[in-house]
């Protein structure tokens, strides 16, 4: 990777790979006009607000996991009988949560898609694995109301949350080529010798019973 990183408008004589996230990946797929407008051009799209209170449910609830990662399940998943799903320990899990600088180094949550020199990557809000199939799930925290008088269960169902299953599907590397996943460097918590592959999974906390 060249040491000045090629990011924000695009420059095609730049020689490093051109770092872009899911989102913009999203956008290109949408309107890829707007992608050109955003990406090539410099025309910003107009800024929407923060949304601070789910930010702020993602970071307590990140919290409260710490307290058992790499140790044992959440009492909350153990009483649901998820006791097998362990949030995952590793020292560069902080750069993985980075969606700001995941194109730093290869250490970050990223992959090079060599066929068009694009450095896809983005920020994890958090990894499990499963302890009985030595799985890895990418796992996306999301916060949600329903002031409904019959509130129907919280589910995937429904066209504008298609965004999440794609989400964790741009999460997984790819398999042509094969490179392996960047968790698989902690011999602490996942034997070297194991394959283990990312699994496309959302967040169970949001859709277990209440």
């Amino acid at each position: 990777m060249a040491s000045k990183r090629h990011r924000g408008q695009y420059d095609s004589n730049h020689p490093a790979p051109y770092e872009i996230s899911r989102g913009k990946i999203e956008t290109f797929v949408k309107c890829p006009a707007c992608f050109w407008l955003d990406r090539v051009a410099k025309v910003p799209f107009p800024s929407i607000p923060s949304f601070n209170l789910n930010s702020n449910t993602d970071k307590l609830l990140k919290r409260d996991l710490d307290k058992y990662r790499g140790k044992s399940s959440h009492p909350i998943m153990s009483y649901y009988g998820y006791n097998h799903l362990i949030p995952f320990e590793h020292y560069d899990l902080h750069k993985w949560e980075s969606s700001l600088h995941f194109g730093v180094d290869d250490s970050y949550f990223n992959t090079i898609h060599h066929e068009t020199n694009l450095l896809i990557g983005g920020g994890l809000d958090d990894v499990w694995i499963d302890t009985t199939k030595n799985i890895l799930h990418i796992v996306d925290y999301k916060s949600t109301s329903n002031q409904s008088n019959n509130p129907v269960p919280v589910s995937l169902d429904g066209i504008w949350k298609g965004f999440y299953p794609d989400f964790t599907d741009t999460s997984k590397k790819p398999h042509n080529r094969q490179k392996e996943c960047l968790c698989r460097r902690e011999e602490n918590s996942v034997p070297s010798s194991s394959k283990v592959p990312l699994s496309r999974s959302v967040s169970q906390v949001s859709v277990v019973p209440r």
